[in-house]
């Protein structure tokens, strides 16, 4: 594969990804069966349908109001502008997990347009000069927010010539959220990912755990050269990523990504296959890839279809949505909670706590709660609180205030963690030189022995995390 340098000499990657998610309404989307993200256990197959999720004749859908709400929530939360007007399409395909032969989607008329996520804790450095702010926050823009209907799912019994439909996920609200192509590298894409996830769970419209198929990405990755002598172009002003002639080259779309590692993989792998394309002279394909995980590379699935293939038209059998004085809906926005990157600003403001503290304690939701309801009822040991919270596995978050009380509030500290560290990496230079020829597994040994050092009282995700900024990785 062509080096990394070559890569960033040579061309220009910009990524765009879409993301796929469960709600988790008591009910489907069109339809009264129940939500199974929610309630379903194993060997439950097939135990939530109607005639509405199977697309039998004359079944009728009516949506889901709480789903609806629900989406416009998140545009709030992420500042896009809810639509007074929107509908519902057809989207026309054939699959076996689809019984109808459409999918209920939106369209040219989402629910909601615009937005942005602010992405943090970047390693790497940002090209764009206007979004650098220490070289670590990035603003992704949103193109769309809409809602439509997830799936039923397929399984391939092994040693059998034969495949079996669960149509209990037919019928899902799914919401699909859309950036603009402006994520530059598969870390980018993790950490947008990652944020948009915990304000999901924030919002407390979706549980967005990947490893169950409740959220899904897909990427489209391009490359364009790097010619100084051509315009710059606003990818903004993009209106179709499928131009071939635009700057930024031919698109490829990867499927079906469902865990952040295979997501960061899945586009680092493609822009160095991309790379190794238009070194040779060779054009790339626009298509769509897999990722085999076993093999870490993308495969060929089909060549890539455009919006005229899937036939869009209006959806005949469910009225619009209106916003306005007499709507339907009860859109709470002023209950919005605070968010999490609110929650990064005030604990830096007023607890001055440090930023790898700060993100241990507010992307786990329970961590936060305990962090907070202590704060306030010790508002003059914050900092101590945050450190023993920060250090605490999951199963003794129910035990913070008793080690509290027992501690006197005394902690490791950040500055006794750095001493700490210091003295691994000058005890084990021979792994240093391993880690900087890279390979990067072998820091785990240098956060084993850190933790030895500290007696197991410190949170491995915070030596993980000065490590790397000791080691520059």
């Amino acid at each position: 594969m062509t080096s990394e340098k070559n890569i960033m000499n040579n061309y220009t990657p910009t990524i765009g990804i879409e993301i796929h998610t469960e709600l988790k309404t008591k009910s489907k989307m069109f339809c009264g069966c129940k939500n199974p993200s929610t309630s379903l256990r194993a060997g439950e197959q097939n135990k939530f349908v109607c005639p509405v999720c199977l697309g039998l004749p004359g079944a009728m859908p009516v949506f889901n109001k709480k789903a609806i709400e629900d989406l416009a929530m998140i545009g709030q939360a992420v500042g896009g502008k809810i639509s007074d007007f929107s509908k519902w399409d057809r989207k026309n395909y054939f699959y076996p997990d689809l019984p109808k032969g459409f999918q209920i989607s939106q369209f040219d008329m989402p629910l909601v347009k615009g937005g942005q996520i602010e992405i943090t804790n970047l390693k790497s450095q940002i090209s764009n000069k206007n979004q650098i702010i220490n070289n670590k926050f990035k603003t992704i823009q949103l193109t769309r927010i809409h809602l439509e209907e997830d799936t039923g799912k397929l399984f391939h019994p092994a040693q059998t010539d034969y495949s079996l439909i669960d149509y209990n996920r037919s019928g899902v609200p799914l919401v699909e959220i859309v950036t603009e192509p402006m994520i530059e590298s598969g870390e980018q894409a993790v950490a947008f990912a990652k944020e948009y996830q915990l304000i999901l769970r924030y919002l407390k419209v979706a549980d967005a755990e990947m490893e169950k198929g409740q959220m899904r990405v897909e990427a489209n990755i391009s490359l364009a050269s790097i010619n100084p002598k051509s315009e710059i172009r606003n990818p903004k002003q993009i209106q179709n990523l499928n131009d071939q002639n635009s700057k930024l080259g031919t698109k490829v779309e990867i499927k079906n990504l469902n865990s952040f590692r295979s997501l960061q993989k899945a586009i680092d792998y493609e822009i160095k296959r991309q790379t190794e394309v238009l070194e040779k002279g060779e054009k790339v394909v626009q298509e769509t890839r897999g990722w085999d995980e076993g093999k870490q590379m993308t495969f060929t699935q089909r060549i890539k279809e455009t919006s005229a293939d899937y036939r869009y038209f209006p959806e005949p059998d469910l009225p619009p949505i209106v916003i306005g004085e007499f709507s339907i809906f009860n859109f709470q926005f002023s209950k919005l909670p605070e968010l999490p990157q609110e929650k990064r600003e005030r604990y830096a403001r007023e607890y001055g706590l440090a930023d790898n503290i700060i993100e241990i304690i507010i992307t786990n939701i329970d961590r936060m709660k305990i962090f907070e309801e202590l704060a306030e009822k010790y508002p003059d040991k914050i900092k101590k609180i945050a450190l023993i919270v920060a250090n605490s596995k999951a199963n003794e978050m129910e035990n913070i205030e008793t080690k509290l009380a027992e501690t006197g509030g005394n902690a490791i500290s950040e500055i006794e963690l750095e001493k700490i560290i210091a003295e691994v990496l000058s005890q084990n230079s021979d792994i240093v030189e391993k880690i900087n020829a890279g390979k990067i597994q072998a820091i785990q040994a240098l956060v084993g022995q850190a933790m030895a050092k500290t007696q197991g009282k410190a949170n491995p995700q915070i030596i993980l995390d000065l490590l790397k900024i000791k080691l520059e990785i």
